[in-house]
C-alpha cells in the first residue's frame, strides 16, 4: 500500500525538538486513494474521500457532521530522539489541509477527532495492560474514548 507524507514543524513532547517541515518526521498517511509518496503541508489541496478513510488504516472515532472540518490523528517520529509514538492532529476542510499540529493524545483530543491511525492499538493495549493482538477494534476505540486522561 502506498502512502504520502504530511509535513510541518512539529514539537516533540519527549525531548522538545522542533522538526523541520519535511519527511524526516515520517508522518505518513494512507488516507488518500491515489497515494504516491507526495509531501503535503498546510494549505495543500488533497483528494480526501471520507467513505474510504476507515478502510485505509484508520479507525473512526466520531461521525463527521455535514461540512464540518475533518480531524485526523496520525503518529510521527521525532528525528532528534527517535520517539515513534508522537501524535499529530491534521485538520481538513473542503479538501484542503488547514492545520498539522503536534498534540498529546488525551480524552479531549479523542472527543473532537473523527479518525485515528490504526497504530492507536498500541496505546489502548498499554492502557489496558494487554497485547494489542488481543484487542478488537471496538475495544481499542472504547478504551481511547473512556480510559485516556
Amino acid at each position: 500500500m502506498a502512502f504520502d507524507y504530511l509535513v510541518a514543524n512539529l514539537k516533540c513532547f519527549k525531548c522538545g525538538n522542533i522538526s523541520k517541515a519535511d519527511d524526516s518526521t515520517n508522518l505518513q498517511t494512507y488516507i488518500f486513494s491515489n497515494s504516491e509518496g507526495n509531501c503535503y503541508k498546510v494549505g495543500s489541496q488533497v483528494d480526501l474521500n471520507l467513505s474510504e478513510i476507515s478502510d485505509l488504516s484508520c479507525f473512526q472515532l466520531n461521525p463527521v457532521k455535514g461540512n464540518d472540518p475533518v480531524h485526523l490523528l496520525e503518529t510521527w517520529e521525532c528525528p532528534q530522539c527517535k520517539e515513534i509514538m508522537n501524535w499529530a492532529e491534521i485538520v481538513f476542510h473542503n479538501n484542503q489541509i488547514l492545520s498539522i499540529n503536534a498534540i498529546e493524545l488525551n480524552s479531549e483530543v479523542i472527543s473532537r477527532c473523527h479518525f485515528i491511525s490504526d497504530l492507536c492499538d498500541s496505546v489502548a493495549a498499554d492502557v489496558l495492560g494487554k497485547n494489542k493482538q488481543d484487542l478488537s477494534d471496538e475495544e481499542t476505540i472504547e478504551t481511547l474514548k473512556t480510559k485516556l486522561k
